[in-house]
């Protein structure tokens, strides 16, 4: 939500300066704030795949660790 919040501030401001009246345009605000949500939605969805990866990986290496313990226990045992 940081960048909704930025280029909300960001716009009106714009908006304030560039027309000088109290009536601003509302596309002048909504754009921005469009804009920084996108780049928010883009930055989580990001963020989240990677930590889904990272989750998948760790998973997979206990996995491994496990069936390795696993097997040389057994082999082990054998002897």
């Amino acid at each position: 939500m940081l960048f909704t919040f930025i280029f909300g501030v960001a716009g009106i401001v714009y908006s304030m300066l560039w027309h000088q009246q109290s009536l601003i345009p509302p596309t002048d605000i909504f754009i921005p704030i469009a804009t920084g949500a996108l780049i928010d939605i883009l930055i989580l969805l990001s963020v989240s795949k990677h930590l889904n990866v990272k989750v998948e990986e760790r998973e997979m290496i206990e996995k491994i660790s496990n069936e390795e313990i696993e097997q040389e226990l057994e082999n082990y045992l054998k002897k």
